[in-house]
């Protein structure tokens, strides 16, 4: 069963795991609402159904020819998201209240882990970073998901604006049902998508989403800005949960106070995040590519 990590993190009862886990949620706008699976071990198999079987009508006393679905085992390995957080023991005795100072430092690892998970979660490991698991671009090199190639520019006239009305449109086409939980998009497409709806005479910036966030909705959809980890070159719509697109973790955001480090004088907390993505259907998600 998949839980958000926000409902996940109403159960603990650790104060440190909590705000880091509250601050790690809050600085992304995927894992404010992705849902995870809970994983036993270090990964996670699952079947992906490539291809229903054939099915026909048949006359009287005639047979049904056999075929069976086209089903391919995928297995998806929790990756290590982590980092140190170092307060020297010097700052310790003279800055005053410390648990102040690591928790502010702390404060910033966990905005980085977040940025670090969000960008992944789009691109993974389409760099040198083998330690990474796959984000959603690369994983449509392997037949998960669908990449549509269109162009997007600011709109003029009701014509331009139509345009880029089509340009959802047809994104959307390649998502199962014809719909999607969430479109993530970069803050300058957000604008040229704003200013064709008002061109076309929708009203923009009053919707709220699942979440209570204001969100510009796109037939009930809401798109949601993503400021960095994205960038402009794509859009992308997802089918969250379920049979779709879910994290994976192993006890989710851990925090440990590991007291003062044996090799040098400073009091440590690490953060860890054991973590993957997995798609279960082959129109799980869809992407626009723009173009460089």
């Amino acid at each position: 069963m998949a839980i958000t990590l926000i409902d996940a993190n109403k159960l603990s009862t650790d104060v440190l795991q909590k705000g880091v886990v509250a601050t790690f949620i809050e600085n992304s706008e995927v894992l404010d609402r992705l849902p995870f699976v809970e994983v036993e071990g270090n990964g996670y198999a699952y079947n992906l159904v490539d291809e229903l079987p054939n099915v026909d009508f048949r006359a009287v006393n005639q047979g049904y020819v056999e075929d069976g679905a086209s089903i391919s085992r995928q297995y998806e390995t929790l990756c290590i998201l982590g980092g140190d957080v170092d307060t020297d023991v010097f700052i310790a005795q003279t800055r005053g209240n410390i648990n102040d100072i690591r928790a502010i430092e702390t404060e910033l690892k966990c905005k980085a882990l977040a940025e670090k998970y969000t960008e992944k979660f789009f691109h993974g490991s389409v760099t040198n970073e083998g330690n990474s698991f796959d984000g959603l671009i690369k994983r449509v090199d392997k037949g998960i998901g669908k990449k549509i190639s269109k162009t997007l520019t600011l709109p003029k006239t009701q014509t331009d604006a139509l345009a880029v009305m089509d340009v959802l449109y047809d994104l959307l086409a390649e998502v199962k049902n014809q719909t999607a939980d969430v479109i993530y998009i970069s803050p300058k497409n957000e604008r040229i998508i704003s200013r064709a709806m008002l061109l076309l005479g929708y009203q923009t910036g009053t919707g709220v989403d699942a979440f209570g966030k204001k969100a510009v909705m796109f037939n009930g959809i809401p798109l949601t800005v993503v400021p960095e980890a994205l960038g402009d070159q794509y859009i992308v719509a997802v089918k969250l949960g379920g049979e779709f697109v879910s994290g994976l973790t192993n006890g989710g955001v851990k925090a440990r106070d590991l007291g003062e480090a044996h090799d040098k004088p400073v009091l440590r907390t690490r953060v860890e995040f054991y973590c993957g993505v997995m798609a279960q259907h082959p129109k799980s998600f869809a992407i626009v590519d723009l173009g460089a």
